[in-house]
């Protein structure tokens, strides 16, 4: 998770800069190994990191002669093509879009992309600028649209004069920068069946809109048993609900894995200098409930898989309900889960 702000014109706008401190001070808190700032013209930008892919943390914005590009995400896999765990997905994501020589080009780089992202580009030379974020709109992206400039953050305050709005989650919106009174973002949505973007009817905006298809579903009918214990066993022993199961098993544990071997061996107090740690660096967000737990489960199996001898840490969020108790039920669902034996085996902390 990194923090991007990116700020075109705006100048008369009142208390700008007090504005632009607290967005900063909230942005400094999602990226704590790196922070930058450029200045170009009636152009700001910000971006602080948080460091998650590569062999060292890399820094943004990226800028060139060319663009200013600010990303907040992470890459899993690009296409057909898996990231090496010693690339860092700034720089490459960077490399692609910067070979572009046309927009089709862009559009085409960032549909690969396979992972939670947000970004903005800005083109230096023909001042354009694009953003957006996944389909599944995953990573957080404010707007604020006027005839005075634009400002693009992933966090900022409430303010009476900058009434920031969430960019919807429909595509990549383009716009010009030359002339601010007149022009409105152009949108590429996404084509939510084909999980690509559109690129053939692009649509000029005056207000977002909400664009997505729904696809059909395969039903499978099962007959239940009246006996409780027997109902897995009986929904396994259909063919298609057994294959069902076992593609999505393979591709949560996909997922899981990629995560795991992504991460930098370093955790927080470790990170600045380098030094060697042994200190956790996965951890899950463990309410007890069924997805957690799976989600632990296999966590805990993978890194034994690895050879990885670090606790993981499972993070159990409560407030106690009458000023002294601490046994809500998120905390009772987590010290449940923790007995099961699976959870016990592998969930060592």
């Amino acid at each position: 998770m990194c923090g991007i702000y990116f700020c075109y014109g705006c100048e008369d706008c009142p208390d700008l800069k007090n504005f632009e401190e607290q967005c900063k001070s909230l942005i400094n808190r999602r990226g704590p190994d790196v922070q930058s700032l450029f200045q170009c013209g009636r152009a700001r930008a910000l971006s602080t990191v948080l460091w998650l892919q590569g062999k060292s943390p890399y820094k943004q914005p990226v800028v060139t002669e060319r663009s200013c590009f600010l990303w907040n995400g992470d890459v899993f896999k690009f296409g057909d093509e898996i990231l090496s765990t010693d690339q860092s997905d700034t720089e490459f994501i960077h490399a692609k879009l910067t070979q572009c020589s046309t927009d089709r080009d862009l559009l085409r780089q960032l549909e690969q992309i396979q992972g939670p992202w947000a970004f903005v580009l800005w083109d230096r030379e023909k001042n354009i600028l694009w953003y957006g974020r996944d389909m599944f709109g995953r990573q957080s992206l404010l707007i604020l649209r006027s005839e005075a400039g634009v400002v693009l953050a992933s966090c900022a305050p409430q303010s009476e004069v900058f009434k920031m709005v969430e960019v919807p989650a429909d595509g990549i919106f383009k716009l010009d920068l030359n002339d601010m009174t007149r022009t409105e973002p152009v949108l590429y949505p996404w084509d939510c069946m084909l999980e690509r973007l559109n690129m053939d009817c692009p649509l000029v905006l005056s207000s977002p809109v909400k664009i997505c298809t729904v696809d059909s579903r395969d039903q499978v009918a099962v007959t239940f048993p009246t006996e409780s214990a027997s109902i897995f066993d009986e929904l396994l022993s259909d063919p298609e609900v057994s294959r069902l199961v076992d593609t999505f098993t393979d591709k949560l544990t996909s997922s899981v894995r990629t995560r795991i071997e992504h991460q930098p061996d370093f955790c927080k107090l470790c990170v600045k200098e380098r030094l060697p740690c042994r200190h956790p660096c996965v951890g899950v967000l463990f309410s007890g409930g069924l997805d957690s737990t799976v989600i632990a489960v296999l966590a805990g199996m993978l890194m034994k898989e690895q050879g990885n001898t670090r606790d993981l840490d499972l993070l159990n969020v409560a407030f106690a309900s009458d000023g002294s108790s601490f046994d809500v039920p998120d905390r009772l669902t987590g010290q449940q889960a923790l007995q099961v034996r699976k959870c016990k085996k592998f969930c060592r902390k």
